[in-house]
């Protein structure tokens, strides 16, 4: 479990109030309640019990907390001599949206992993609307694709308030997946109008989270739309059916080398979809040797998609 988890728990513990402790942690008070709640599931046990004072340890929380303080004292002592050799194997756990992290970040593990070892990359896939929270409740450095202008002023007053760093590394519109042996593929841009040839392959459940969502409009009336739940098997058909086109980030099929031959993704010039990839991650003087190696390993894959 994160060292940043077990202390906050003793900030909560000292403070008494989950309140009076995220303004200390300058956090959410959903965001800390959460990584309680998420620490007391851990361990098996209840920590905290309710007074009319507020919240105080509950016996076992009291064992607990005593051995979190020796932990957070050798750490302590750790983070003085933090400088990863490469030759000791280490975990370092990320988290990502599932476009990157079905399509991007697969070169990323394998340069790692030449390059290091014993680096060991534990990766949680999510969606945009979920990754936040995730990065904040387990204290996770992560990387965000697609985020579309508006949604990413959201997605900094969160990072604010919880003491982490959006950093943008890259571009990640959305654009128009094509098979490359319909003549349409072979032009630079699309518009609109060239969409009404097409049959759309989408979703399901991106009905009210995609931020483009008028785009579908354009495509066929004639011909309905396929759903399905995987992003595989919508390139999939689109590969083998030349009169179906999708809607995808196009870091999709940027560096696929299983897509590359067969697919290609083009903008839609009176459509414009843009999206940005972000870097989410604490202060440098926060995260550990690894973990600012692997930010540095993403920053590089990342930054000319």
């Amino acid at each position: 479990m994160p060292l940043r988890q077990l202390s906050n728990f003793l900030t909560v513990a000292e403070c008494g109030s989950i309140n009076k402790a995220a303004t200390q942690l300058s956090i959410t008070h959903q965001a800390l309640r959460a990584s309680m709640e998420s620490l007391e599931k851990k361990l098996g046990c209840a920590l905290f019990k309710r007074t009319h004072r507020g919240i105080s340890l509950t016996p076992r929380g009291e064992k607990i907390a005593g051995d979190v303080r020796k932990i957070i004292a050798i750490a302590s002592d750790w983070d003085k001599l933090d400088t990863w050799d490469g030759q000791t194997e280490v975990t370092v756990r990320m988290a990502g949206t599932s476009a990157l992290l079905n399509s991007v970040l697969p070169h990323f593990v394998l340069q790692a992993r030449r390059r290091y070892p014993n680096l060991v990359l534990e990766l949680h896939e999510t969606r945009m609307e979920e990754v936040f929270s995730l990065l904040v409740r387990e204290q996770m450095p992560g990387v965000v694709g697609s985020v579309p202008p508006a949604r990413e002023q959201q997605f900094r007053i969160i990072a604010r308030k919880n003491s982490l760093r959006l950093e943008k590394v890259g571009a990640d519109d959305y654009q128009v997946v094509l098979n490359r042996s319909h003549p349409a593929a072979a032009k630079s841009f699309l518009r609109l109008a060239d969409l009404g040839q097409f049959m759309v392959a989408m979703y399901p459940q991106n009905g009210q989270n995609f931020h483009y969502l008028d785009i579908y409009r354009h495509f066929s009336p004639n011909m309905p739309f396929l759903c399905m739940r995987k992003q595989e098997n919508i390139l999939s058909v689109v590969a083998s059916e030349k009169t179906v086109a999708a809607v995808f980030p196009k870091s999709a099929i940027a560096r696929s080398s299983v897509w590359g031959e067969t697919l290609v993704s083009l903008p839609v010039a009176d459509f414009p979809m843009p999206g940005s990839i972000f870097l989410v991650h604490s202060e440098e003087d926060n995260l550990s040797s690894a973990e600012r190696l692997v930010l540095s390993l993403l920053r590089d894959t990342l930054k000319d998609l």
